[in-house]
């Protein structure tokens, strides 16, 4: 019993010791970390924007778009001479793409460097190549940047976050309209439920992003998980323990495949559901029908809490 003790004692000793080893290592070395990525971040936006002689941030709020960490004024001489993005390609085959690109006041790409990935090499690691950066440079629009060939996931991840650059651009230059998600919840509201008004809940959580009563209806915005194009957005109204209505805002699932969750088939099959079990897997198409399954899943769960 002596010699249970002891060793007890001993192994307990011997774990604080290594825990508070690891607590101070950690204290002093996490400073360090975000200290290299700071500067690795700064040598980044100068080699990306070299004509730029300051940078500033601009200070607006991105929390809400999963592929735009921040973005900076290009300056030179004080004038303003474009922008750079910090933006996230999410979703790829080895997990988020972190890249920062610039773009001049006609928006074409004056420079691109890809800060952390984790791709395939050979395939979706060209992104991180000399060739791929060569091609995206003097792009004029997101469309105008080619997939690279046998890394489809790659590709679609980075061009979602290419859209998002764009667009996140023109909105700061007033020439692309930012939309207002509180129009377009009332406008899905009115085309699901017409002549209705919905009531706002008190209810979010990671995969539902607004819950509000219609009449008798639970309704519920949902963000799935990272599907084959990146997450999948639908609002579903939830009636006595069924779906009673099902719409998809956006998604960029593969054509003929996972996108048919936007189809009225595939409304027709959900509606009257009681249980994300009973939504029938769509044929080829695992990763699309396991995200909308988690997807549905929230919802129900919201539902049973607000009840």
């Amino acid at each position: 019993m002596k010699e249970t003790m002891k060793l007890v004692t001993v192994l307990f000793c011997i774990t604080a010791v290594a825990a508070i080893v690891l607590g101070v290592t950690n204290q002093f070395t996490s400073p360090i970390i975000e200290h290299n990525a700071m500067v690795k971040y700064q040598e980044a936006l100068k080699e990306v924007y070299p004509e730029a002689d300051e940078f500033k941030k601009v200070e607006e709020d991105y929390s809400d778009n999963p592929n735009i960490e921040e973005v900076q004024e290009a300056y030179k001489g004080g004038e303003v001479v474009g922008h750079v993005v910090k933006a996230v390609g999410n979703g790829g085959y080895g997990g988020d793409i972190v890249f920062v690109i610039g773009l001049d006041n006609d928006s074409k790409v004056v420079g691109f460097n890809v800060l952390s990935a984790s791709e395939t090499p050979g395939f979706g690691a060209k992104v991180t190549e000399p060739d791929y950066t060569a091609a995206v440079i003097g792009s004029e629009n997101a469309e105008a940047i080619h997939a690279i060939s046998g890394a489809t996931i790659t590709s679609n991840a980075m061009a979602r976050g290419y859209k998002a650059v764009w667009e996140t651009v023109g909105h700061l230059k007033g020439t692309v309209e930012k939309v207002d998600i509180s129009d377009v919840r009332k406008q899905m509201v009115e085309e699901m439920f017409p002549g209705k008004t919905a009531t706002e809940l008190d209810y979010t959580d990671d995969n539902i992003l607004w819950a509000a009563k219609v009449e008798d209806t639970f309704l519920f915005q949902v963000k799935t998980k990272e599907g084959f194009g990146g997450t999948v957005e639908f609002f579903v109204g939830i009636k006595d323990g069924a779906i009673s209505n099902y719409k998809v805002y956006r998604h960029a699932e593969s054509e003929g495949y996972g996108d048919v969750i936007a189809t009225d088939k595939y409304a027709a099959d959900v509606v009257g559901k009681t249980s994300p079990d009973e939504i029938n897997a769509i044929s080829e198409a695992t990763l699309t029908s396991d995200v909308m399954k988690s997807g549905f899943e929230a919802a129900f769960t919201a539902y049973e809490s607000l009840k």
